[in-house]
C-alpha cells in the first residue's frame, strides 16, 4: 500500500508518494505485483520517462484499488478485481500520442477516469466504465477478442469516437447516459406522482417507471452502440420520445429528447 485511504465512502486520500522511473525499457514494470497479492495506491503520482512501461496488477485473483492517482507514461494493467476512482492517465511530453492508458481484459469497478494523449485510451477493456473523460487520444478503445462481455461507457465525455475493433470482436460498445427528472405542478410547484415512459426510435420501450414524490429515479439509457461491422459510425437508438402521465393532468410529450449527455429534466405539468 502506498498512500492513505482516509475515508472509503468519500474516497478521500492523502499522503501518497511520487515515483519517477528514468531508465526502464518498454514493457518493464514501474510497479509489478505478483499473483495472490493486493495493490493499493492512494494519492500517488507515477511517472516514467519511457512510454509503455507498466504498473502491473494483472492476475485474475488479485485485488487492486487505486484512488486519486496520476500515471504519466506507464500504462496500468489490471484484472477484473480492480477498483479505480478519480485517476488520470497521460503520456509525458517526450511521448505524446503513443502508449496506452489502461490495459485490461475485464473491467472491474472503473469510475471517474481521465485519459489523455495516448495512442489507445483503453486497450482491451471490456465491462462498464462510469464518467470517463478522454481527450487527445488517437484511439478511444481497442477490442479484439470474441466471447468477452460487451463494453458499456456510462456518461462518457469523449472528444474523438475512434474505435479499433478487430473481426474477432463480436460484441458491442454501448454509449450510455443517465437520465432523471423532477415532475411538478406547473403552477403550484407541488411534487406529483405518475408514470414516465421513454420510447426509442422504433417505438420500443426503453423504460417505464413510476414517478414517486415528483422524482423519476436515475435511468441508464443506451444512446447507441458501435460494432465491428459499422466501425466508428454509431448505431443510434434515438431520437427518443418521453411521455409523462399524471392523473388529473394533461399528458406531457417530449418528441425529441436528446440523450447524448447526462440528462436532468425539470418538468412542469398542466391541468
Amino acid at each position: 500500500r502506498l498512500g492513505t485511504l482516509e475515508d472509503a465512502v468519500t474516497h478521500t486520500t492523502s499522503h501518497g508518494v511520487q515515483i519517477y522511473a528514468a531508465d526502464l525499457n518498454a514493457g518493464q514494470g514501474v510497479i509489478e505485483s505478483v499473483a495472490l497479492t493486493t495493490l493499493e495506491l492512494y494519492d500517488c503520482h507515477i511517472m516514467s520517462h519511457t512510454t509503455n512501461t507498466q504498473v502491473y496488477a494483472y492476475h485474475s485473483t488479485m485485488t487492486c484499488t487505486i484512488y486519486d492517482t496520476t500515471f504519466v507514461g506507464p500504462q496500468l494493467r489490471v484484472g477484473a478485481n480492480a477498483v479505480l476512482y478519480v485517476d488520470r492517465f497521460t503520456q509525458n511530453s517526450n511521448n505524446p500520442g503513443v502508449g496506452t492508458g489502461i490495459n485490461s481484459i475485464l473491467a472491474g469497478t472503473f469510475n471517474d477516469l481521465r485519459i489523455e494523449e495516448n495512442e489507445y485510451a483503453l486497450f482491451g477493456v471490456l465491462g462498464t466504465i462510469y464518467n470517463l473523460v478522454a481527450r487527445g487520444n488517437t484511439w478511444l478503445l481497442y477490442c479484439w477478442a470474441a466471447g468477452h462481455p460487451d463494453v458499456f461507457l456510462v456518461n462518457p465525455d469523449v472528444d474523438v469516437w475512434h474505435l479499433r475493433m478487430l473481426v474477432g470482436f463480436t460484441n458491442r460498445v454501448y454509449r450510455q447516459y443517465e437520465v432523471d427528472a423532477t415532475v411538478r405542478d406547473k403552477v403550484t410547484g407541488a411534487l406529483l406522482n405518475g408514470t414516465a415512459t421513454l420510447y426509442n426510435n422504433v417505438g420500443g420501450i426503453v423504460f417505464a417507471v413510476p414517478i414517486v414524490a415528483g422524482v423519476i429515479a436515475t435511468q441508464v439509457v443506451s444512446y447507441g452502440y458501435y460494432d465491428t461491422a459499422n466501425g466508428d459510425t454509431m448505431q443510434a437508438y434515438g431520437p427518443f420520445h418521453l411521455v409523462i402521465e399524471v392523473p388529473g393532468y394533461q399528458t406531457y410529450h417530449d418528441w425529441n429528447l436528446p440523450v447524448d449527455a447526462k440528462v436532468h429534466l425539470h418538468i412542469g405539468m398542466t391541468r
